[in-house]
């Protein structure tokens, strides 16, 4: 699948952006993991090459991919190396429950997940839920203050942490963005 070049010409002076899309393989769970394995490993060949640019590595529905070890150890080696290869890192999951929720406890899937949270200096929290609070108070630093605000947060808001530091923030998003932005449909 990724032993040859890609068929798609990747312009890496010019382009914005590279997105892989692997919405198609949600129902069909083997072929998911298979694929992210090595998305993940061509993804982080290219990354390591391009070092004369700035990168940004979003990886949405971050709970897939902590289901696997192979793909967990590439996001370890992208928070790592980050700075050396200019990449900045971004997991969104839903709960931080979702960082050992895919492995057994004290496997290494779990502490190289559990790894990931103790690295990230930004950590942007939005609305969660009641039942949440109690772990992201034992777990991600937080203030008994900072967690009580995360059920009340609505919709564009967040409690952003940076080394230590910590604000609410309101995100303003123009009216030609929201196609990109909405996650409602």
């Amino acid at each position: 699948m990724f032993d040859e070049q890609t068929n798609i010409a990747l312009d890496w002076q010019n382009s914005r952006g590279l997105i892989i899309d692997l919405s198609a393989l949600l129902e069909n769970r083997k072929a998911l993991k298979l694929v992210l394995i090595a998305a993940a490993g061509w993804l982080q060949n290219v990354m390591h090459r391009q070092r004369d640019r700035e990168k940004l590595n979003i990886i949405d529905e971050g709970w897939m991919a902590l289901e696997n070890l192979a793909t967990v150890r590439y996001l370890q080696d992208a928070w790592r190396l980050g700075r050396q290869f200019g990449t900045g890192n971004i997991l969104i999951t839903h709960a931080f429950s979702d960082l050992r929720a895919q492995g057994d406890d004290g496997s290494a899937l779990t502490k190289i997940a559990e790894g990931l949270l103790h690295t990230t200096s930004v950590r942007v929290f939005l609305h969660q839920h009641s039942e949440q609070v109690a772990d992201l108070l034992a777990r991600a630093g937080l203030t008994r203050t900072e967690a009580g605000l995360l059920p009340q947060l609505r919709a564009g808001h967040a409690l952003w942490k940076i080394s230590g530091h910590s604000a609410l923030v309101e995100h303003v998003i123009a009216a030609d963005e929201w196609s990109f932005c909405s996650t409602a449909s």
